[in-house]
């Protein structure tokens, strides 16, 4: 069980989804600060061996899965959601690698 509040990161969303329809400067940072965190994970993947479009789709399933998690944890007041979601990324982003062309290299 999480305190009450639960924890406090990744404050993106809150100001994000609050704010996209009637505040186009703090939707503008949001949707910055999510495509920052889109890019660098793609860019990681990318350098690990997954082409540009499908590091981009992992990065983006990543994001939207702990985002979703981090959600719920706040919600429910429980980790359960972001265990379960940080598993099933790295279970995503393992099977991609597995995947990707042999011929680009060592993966981990």
């Amino acid at each position: 069980m999480l305190p009450p509040g639960g924890p406090k990161c990744l404050p993106n969303r809150a100001s994000g989804a609050t704010t996209a329809s009637t505040s186009e400067r703090l939707r503008s940072a949001s949707a910055g600060a999510f495509e920052s965190w889109f890019a660098a994970l793609a860019r990681r993947l990318v350098a690990e061996g997954l082409g540009a479009a499908r590091a981009r789709e992992i990065a983006f399933s990543t994001v939207m899965l702990l985002e979703g998690a981090f959600l719920m944890s706040r919600t429910l007041r429980s980790t359960q959601p972001m265990a379960v979601a940080g598993r099933t990324a790295v279970a995503i982003v393992e099977r991609a690698l597995d995947e990707a062309p042999a011929s680009l290299g060592p993966r981990r």
